[in-house]
């Protein structure tokens, strides 16, 4: 009777990738995308066998419903909590920024809970004639295997050295598609390179106020998270050149500041006298930002270069730190 299980335990995961990818118009070329396919087959499988446990430890008319709620509460229960640790033994890891990756501790910690429940439900299952097992046996012996699962996934994470967030992801590290524009290197995600030119012109504009106000200029722009030694900026699907521009201004803000500033009013006059000084236009910018402050980084912009270069100096000494999440 086992050996009949087989296509239905293993078939539910393959159609369920396969789908992914078809959706996706796709297949998996880099680690990420491997890991989330991986852990995707690795909790459908675990789901499988998790019901065909629940059908041997309960009736029927119970292990179904107990089965579907163990998984929703596996993939629901540790985001809705604050704590670090079970944000990364959550399956549901499927959502991320374009600067970062799923997290190697929960796809570890994900593959080791799915590993531990698969292998020993069918171990067991493959070992005994389980259809004849006593249900006061079986459901102990489940109850253990979802134990181990947990006690193995939980370790994994403890045992980890690596900074825990709880969107149970790290900063990407896939290779950056790089180009020159003048002075300036520009470096975007694969993905982002048709917007190279846009971000080099952007750079090279701001350059030349930023010169003129005696400030340093720009010669390396990259996407990496904002707060990193470079400039960065944000390279958003549908970010216009009024967008592009406010956020290289934050970009350039944070690289002077040497962190990820806070979004106080000074900043934001700032980011906006800067994205003006890139070329962006008043009336792109004034669906982004608020009237009085648009008003007052206009006037701030038309301003002699010392009392602009003054005025920036003081800005960058004032200016703290966001903090951590």
């Amino acid at each position: 009777m086992t050996r009949g299980l087989w296509p239905l335990l293993i078939g539910g995961p393959v159609v369920g990738c396969v789908t992914v990818c078809s959706v996706a118009r796709t297949v998996p070329a880099t680690w990420p995308a491997w890991a989330l396919m991986a852990t995707y087959f690795a909790v459908l499988a675990a789901g499988s066998v998790l019901g065909l446990a629940m059908s041997w430890a309960l009736p029927v008319v119970v292990a179904v419903p107990s089965a579907a709620l163990l998984c929703f509460a596996w993939m629901n229960c540790p985001p809705a909590t604050s704590s670090r640790e079970l944000h990364q033994l959550t399956p549901m890891i499927d959502g991320f920024a374009m600067s970062a990756q799923p997290s190697r501790t929960a796809v570890a910690a994900i593959l080791a809970v799915s590993g531990v429940m698969t292998c020993g439900v069918l171990l067991i299952f493959v070992a005994t004639r389980w259809e004849y097992a006593p249900r006061w046996l079986a459901a102990p012996t489940v109850l253990m295997i979802l134990l181990l699962a947990s006690f193995t996934g939980w370790q994994i994470v403890a045992a980890s050295s690596q900074p825990l967030n709880l969107m149970a992801a790290e900063p990407r590290s896939s290779p950056l598609t790089c180009a020159r524009d003048d002075a300036v290197e520009i470096c975007l995600w694969p993905e982002s390179r048709d917007q190279l030119e846009a971000v080099g012109q952007s750079a090279d504009r701001l350059n030349g106020p930023l010169a003129a106000w005696g400030q340093p200029t720009i010669d390396y722009v990259t996407v990496r998270p904002r707060g990193s030694r470079d400039v960065s900026v944000d390279v958003s699907r549908g970010l216009d050149q009024a967008g592009l521009a406010m956020s290289l201004a934050a970009g350039y803000i944070d690289h002077r500041v040497g962190c990820v500033a806070r979004p106080d009013r000074g900043m934001q006059d700032m980011v906006l006298v800067l994205a003006l000084a890139s070329g962006a236009r008043v009336e792109n910018l004034a669906d982004r930002a608020n009237p009085d402050t648009l008003k007052r980084a206009t006037t701030r912009f038309a301003q002699s270069s010392d009392q602009t270069s003054m005025w920036i100096n003081k800005g960058i000494e004032r200016a703290t730190c966001r903090p951590t999440p």
